[in-house]
């Protein structure tokens, strides 16, 4: 990642921080084991709606910090670079049109158990808010439609002026999960999340496709968590 991006990164990590610990000096059940978890895990983040129509799904490394406040709960830190840099030709259908949505996205997640029928397996609820600084990029591009290329009748001129916007875009997300625990100190898992982050694309009518009004997705992630006890 550049320089650029580590900064980005940085500042989600200290907002988050502050939103972490506020939550953390809220009343607690003072009887519940203590412990703190890092873990990381592989994810596959699918776009949809409007956002589909512009990139295909990708696959990214998340990486995650948190600790239990009661007997049923626990809260975290999550961290993801998100790269969207395969453009869906079904929707796209030209080879020579290029662009790309990378997103440095944040997230403190509330958790809470909902079933444990045994003390190594757990099912598990989990929403949350991310905060996001994401640029979207596209490269100037030109062609000319030949009549019946594409239910035309006549030559169409696609004239596409280069294309960069940055900014930060709070987010909201929420899902359900599950894990087992073969020994004390690992955890391992599975959870997924509809993700829903508060921006806005700019249309490309000269190719039929409308603006993207919040970029939504899905994510499922597999992880290991390596806890501490005490």
């Amino acid at each position: 990642m550049t320089s650029a991006t580590h900064k980005d990164t940085k500042k989600i990590l200290q907002t988050l921080i502050f939103i972490f610990l506020f939550f953390e000096f809220l009343p607690v059940n003072a009887t519940a084991q203590e412990q703190i978890w890092l873990g990381s895990g592989w994810e596959t983040i699918y776009p949809l709606a409007g956002l589909h129509d512009r990139f295909e799904s990708i696959q990214t490394s998340a990486f995650s910090i948190g600790w239990r406040r009661d007997d049923n709960s626990g809260v975290m830190l999550q961290y993801r670079f998100m790269d969207f840099n395969q453009v869906n030709r079904n929707k796209v259908p030209f080879d020579s049109l290029h662009m790309t949505l990378k997103n440095s996205s944040g997230g403190f997640l509330y958790q809470y158990e909902i079933f444990k029928p045994v003390s190594w397996f757990t099912v598990y609820i989990q929403a949350g808010i991310t905060l996001n600084r994401w640029e979207f990029k596209r490269d100037a591009f030109y062609t000319v439609i030949q009549p019946d290329s594409i239910r035309t009748f006549a030559p169409v001129v696609v004239d596409l002026d280069k294309h960069k916007r940055t900014d930060w875009s709070w987010g909201g997300k929420s899902g359900i999960g599950f894990e087992f625990s073969p020994v004390r100190w690992l955890d391992m898992g599975w959870h997924g999340n509809a993700h829903l982050i508060a921006a806005e694309l700019w249309p490309m009518l000269a190719i039929n496709l409308e603006n993207v009004s919040g970029l939504k997705m899905f994510e499922h992630q597999f992880y290991m968590r390596i806890s501490y006890h005490w």
